[in-house]
């Protein structure tokens, strides 16, 4: 297995990157990151794919980054007013009138993010290391 060095770029001075650095590239990570979970979770995640009728749940799911103070979170949902049984789907649980079906969960959203971790991984990484020279000692 390869070992990974981090050494810091000659033009920071030998200095770690600025606080502010590293949260634009956790930013640009994300802004690239995100998008990639959105359109997984359209492709109703694998073995729990989700029986389209109208396509208007999966039209639904959408993707956002925001910055926090010293936060930068990504969001990744689905649903709308036209769209409120994206929860149901998600989750399973009691539906119909007086909540006597139950419908097995058939998660889209986290499965995406479960199936996608190490490419979000990566996408974030090669953003947040702008400024560092990487190199692979084997």
């Amino acid at each position: 297995m390869p070992f990974i060095q981090f050494i810091a770029d000659p033009t920071n001075a030998g200095k770690l990157p600025s606080k502010k650095k590293l949260l634009r590239g956790i930013m640009k990570g994300m802004k690239k990151g995100m998008p990639m979970l959105r359109d997984e979770a359209k492709k109703f995640g694998g073995a729990n794919q989700l029986k389209i009728r109208t396509g208007n749940l999966r039209d639904s799911i959408q993707s956002s980054v925001k910055q926090e103070g010293d936060r930068v979170i990504g969001y990744l949902g689905a649903g709308s007013r036209s769209v409120l049984y994206a929860r149901i789907h998600e989750f399973g649980g009691k539906s119909g009138r007086g909540y006597k079906a139950t419908i097995p969960p058939r998660p889209y959203l986290s499965t995406a993010i479960r199936d996608n971790e190490n490419e979000l991984t990566k996408i974030l990484n090669r953003n947040i290391l702008q400024g560092f020279r990487v190199r692979r000692l084997f």
